[in-house]
């Protein structure tokens, strides 16, 4: 599952990726002006 939030005046998405050692593996990516753009990459990047 994909969470898009806003910071400061741009968007970001981020996703676990898995548990390694009961610690949970994020990708994060910033930088994107609307919240559909970050939605869009997010769930192109989760679906790799």
């Amino acid at each position: 599952m994909v969470n898009v939030r806003k910071r400061g005046n741009v968007y970001e998405y981020n996703f676990d990726v898995a548990k390694i050692e009961r610690k949970r593996k994020r990708i994060t990516k910033s930088g994107f002006k609307t919240k559909a753009e970050a939605l869009k990459q997010g769930t192109i990047a989760y679906n790799e």
